[in-house]
């Protein structure tokens, strides 16, 4: 079972948590990994909008609401067993989500090139922040995940996270 193998300085806990700043590459990549680890799927903001946790709620019930709401589902999705999760890095980086998650995932970020995140900022109505937050956010991010992998958007970033997290998953 995965809980036991130890990484550089951390035991791989019984969730994987891919982190990425271009959601929709995050979770295509996320799926294709969890099928084959065969674990179960979850992205993060697709639970939020199922429990109706988005921006029209934010409006009417304020931020603070809003966060705890969002803290919730993130800690009940850290709980599950046997899960790939994935979120977009500025859900991560917001308050303590990344502490949650901690708490029962072994946090992988997937770290784009800045051209990436402004392309994938385009196209995502998630990520809306101006490119200069790339820098900042990149660096937490690669600051409070246990493994930071490049990857390129191309069909052998598959082979290099397997590959990267080979050495902790026996895979």
């Amino acid at each position: 079972y995965y809980q036991y193998v130890r990484t550089r300085k951390y035991i791989l806990k019984k969730n994987l948590a891919f982190v990425c700043f271009d959601i929709e590459y995050c979770k295509k990549i996320g799926k294709k990994f969890a099928d084959f680890l065969d674990m179960l799927f979850v992205d993060i903001q697709e639970m939020l909008e199922y429990n109706m946790i988005n921006d029209a709620m934010k409006q009417n019930v304020g931020e603070e609401y809003y966060n705890k709401k969002e803290r919730a589902t993130i800690k009940e999705i850290s709980g599950y067993d046997n899960a790939l999760v994935t979120v977009d890095g500025s859900i991560f980086i917001r308050g303590n989500n990344h502490k949650l998650l901690a708490e029962n995932c072994t946090v992988v970020y997937l770290k784009i090139t800045q051209k990436m995140f402004e392309k994938s900022n385009k196209v995502s109505s998630i990520s809306t922040r101006p490119t200069f937050a790339f820098d900042v956010e990149n660096k937490l991010c690669k600051q409070l995940s246990d493994l930071t992998i490049d990857i390129l958007e191309k069909e052998q970033d598959f082979e290099i996270i397997k590959n990267s997290l080979s050495k902790f998953l026996c895979v």
